[in-house]
């Protein structure tokens, strides 16, 4: 994988992934404010949504919105479930499945 891959980070309280990814040699790290739209090159729109309570695990948690701006995706993997709102997706994927 090309060390200039764009890598996404969460805002997440502690830079342990972002240093491991960094040491080994990723530089173009995106840092999305939380449930805040982010644009990324070539026009795909991005929104984490960082769940960094006690609730959310040791380091947090998060949820991933991908808009290509025809279709929606919400990756929620294992995270506990948000509201809803500006989280609005055509597909809802989970650890086991999209629907």
């Amino acid at each position: 994988m090309s060390k200039e891959t764009t890598v996404v980070l969460t805002g997440y309280p502690v830079p342990d992934l972002h240093d491991a990814l960094k040491g080994l040699g990723f530089r173009n790290f995106v840092p999305p404010r939380d449930n805040q739209a982010t644009e990324l090159e070539g026009g795909l729109r991005i929104l984490i949504n960082a769940l960094t309570s006690p609730t959310g695990g040791p380091i947090g948690d998060s949820g991933l919105l991908v808009d290509d701006g025809s279709v929606r995706i919400f990756h929620q993997n294992d995270a506990r479930p948000v509201e809803s709102g500006r989280l609005e997706s055509s597909v809802l994927c989970t650890r086991t499945s999209c629907d």
